[in-house]
């Protein structure tokens, strides 16, 4: 059995070292970047959802688990990986240990000697056999330079306190990026030799490895007692018969006994090794949802815990899929994790306006907002209508024969646009009059979305964002908006939102943020499952937060924009809705779909 103790500093928004102490997978990562907390902590777990599925073997796994953890965190800085593994079984406890970095330590302290692992691991997986009451310690530098003269604590200190000496040791209420682990072997309850007789040829032994310059840190130094040879060699020869067929017969004997108590063996291990990884499997799951249920002011941690607890039990019903106990703890998950995700269920859409009562068989398929103004165009009759949000008072600004083959419109302000086979139209809320501001561009390829913004306007082609800026006498020619050398597919592109920055909603549910021309990093987070044929979203300056309309998932995801999850709100006919506008100070979201407006509250 391995006891533990874990120890975390407080980091900084760019700064984290953080500890992780699973099923079997002890790991420190520590790197710099933007938001450098949130982003160790979901490579973390995503390391560790690989480490607990995968079929690989220890060091391939080891491996592998690293270089998820890089991905994860591609583009930082200083990314520091210590990884170790420990399986226990009838034949003694293996240690695994992979190190990628220069600022993290690992220690073996066996009968109070300290070995420096790190030494010898230079980035390939070692291992090696613990003993009894030996220690491994797992830090940053900054710990192990912090406690300086008091670096004996981590072999001397019991390890049921070591956690509360260390933390006293540290500075209060001062970011300082620290994460340590110590492991401690706990002694056999029956050993197969005399450890007084023993101890001495132990030191011995390993004495002559550190002299010798030996890097095997591990040694299995286990003696067995022989019993009295002579008093075998008389009971021996006494049962062997005289005769040739009755040697045969005896060694026949001997054999299938052989047979029957290595078969016996082998089925008492697997059994004894699949209870065990069942039972290690529940307890994690049962435990990270204990603590998923107690974190109520951390939503963030709340939901790392759920999908570890979702994660472990996963596993754990592959071994036993009808272990009562499992299924339990299952349905009880199912039931209640809503709180924690803030699932919000939608039963009915209640309908907000009929456009056919605007004109008949009005159909569309995108909605424009700005300012408590909605903007819809008709793209088969060529109907640019405004809604007030508040009043439901209608507009309508152009028909078919001024706007022509009409396919997209934006609103922004006071200013409105339609793309169109004319080119680029301009009209406003007020003054309805419209002009054709910028004309058909041979460059152009294929216009999927149009947007406005600072009087702006921003046209996303099949590989290339236009952008128009307003001069004196109309529109100025067109503009790149990418930087020299950035490139990027935008052929799959859904919608495009700007708040500053410019958003790009994927079909595959990748969402891409690019600032002032350039690739700016997004991640989502505590995501419960994946985006499946997301329709559209809204991400404008207007609101705090992203709002994906996740067709698939027949659901709408909140976000912030950072990527972290917020909420989510499910409904079977969320499914058929096209598009989406939300009103944040007003709390309101409108869907779209066909000819009917709904609206729901925003929790």
């Amino acid at each position: 059995m391995i006891k533990t103790a874990k120890v975390v500093g407080l980091n900084s928004d760019t700064d984290a070292a953080l500890a992780l102490s699973s099923v079997g997978l002890f790991a420190i990562v520590a790197s710099s970047l933007e938001d450098a907390f949130a982003r160790v902590r979901q490579a973390l777990f995503e390391a560790e959802s690989f480490f607990t599925s995968s079929d690989l073997n220890i060091s391939q796994k080891i491996t592998e688990t690293a270089e998820i953890i890089k991905k994860s965190l591609e583009g930082a800085d200083n990314i520091q990986i210590l990884l170790t593994v420990i399986e226990e079984d009838e034949q003694g406890t293996a240690m695994y240990l992979l190190y990628q970095g220069d600022s993290l330590k690992a220690y073996l302290i066996r009968h109070g000697k300290r070995s420096d692992l790190i030494a010898v691991a230079d980035g390939e997986v070692i291992s090696g056999l613990l003993e009894d009451e030996d220690r491994v310690v797992l830090s940053t530098d900054s710990l192990i330079n912090f406690l300086s003269e008091d670096l004996d604590i981590l072999g001397s200190t019991p390890i049921d306190v070591l956690e509360d000496e260390i933390n006293l040791r540290l500075p209060e209420a001062q970011t300082y990026p620290v994460a340590a682990l110590i492991l401690e072997k706990d002694p056999s309850t029956l050993r197969p030799f005399d450890h007084a007789q023993d101890k001495q040829a132990q030191d011995a032994e390993q004495e002559d490895a550190e002299e010798d310059g030996d890097h095997i840190i591990f040694t299995n130094n286990l003696s067995f007692k022989m019993p009295n040879l002579a008093f075998l060699k008389e009971v021996f020869f006494k049962i062997i018969p005289k005769s040739l067929k009755g040697k045969a017969i005896l060694v026949g004997v001997v054999a299938v006994l052989i047979l029957i108590i290595v078969g016996i063996n082998t089925k008492n291990k697997n059994e004894a090794s699949i209870n065990q990884n069942f039972s290690n499997y529940l307890k994690t799951a049962q435990e990270s949802w204990n603590k998923a249920q107690s974190l109520t002011d951390d939503q963030n941690l709340a939901i790392s815990s759920l999908k570890q607890a979702q994660d472990s039990l996963e596993h754990a019903l592959k071994i036993k899929p009808k272990n009562s106990e499992g299924l339990d703890l299952k349905k009880q998950i199912e039931n209640n994790k809503g709180g924690i995700l803030k699932i919000y269920k939608i039963s009915d859409l209640p309908l907000w306006l009929d456009l056919n009562l605007i004109k008949p068989d009005f159909q569309a398929d995108r909605l424009s907002s700005s300012l408590g103004i909605l903007l819809v165009l008709d793209t088969k009759k060529k109907n640019l209508v405004s809604i007030n949000l508040q009043t439901k008072a209608q507009q309508v600004l152009a028909g078919e024969d001024k706007l022509g083959e009409a396919q997209l419109a934006s609103l922004n302000g006071n200013n409105v646009w339609v793309y169109s086979d004319k080119g680029l139209i301009k009209t406003g809320l007020k003054d309805t009059t419209l002009s054709v501001v910028i004309k058909p561009d041979k460059d152009w390829k294929k216009i999927t979305d149009i947007l406005g913004f600072a009087n702006n306007i921003y046209i996303l082609d099949q590989d290339q964002i236009w952008k128009y800026v307003p001069i004196e006498k109309g529109y100025s020619d067109k503009f790149i908006y990418f930087k020299s050398g950035v490139k990027v597919d935008l052929s799959d592109v859904v919608k495009m939102q700007i708040d500053s920055s410019v958003w790009f909603l994927k079909k595959n549910g990748d969402i891409l943020k690019y600032t002032q021309g350039a690739s700016d990093y997004f991640s989502i987070s505590g995501l419960d499952k994946n985006f499946n044929n997301p329709r559209s979203f809204f991400a404008l300056d207007s609101v705090d937060n992203i709002y994906v309309l996740d067709s698939g998932n027949s659901r709408i995801v909140v976000l912030d924009k950072k990527g972290i999850y917020k909420a989510q709100y499910q409904g079977d006919k969320l499914g058929t809705v096209d598009d989406l506008v939300v009103d944040e100070e007003n709390k309101k979201i409108y869907l779209l779909a066909g000819s009917k407006i709904y609206s729901i509250e925003l929790k």
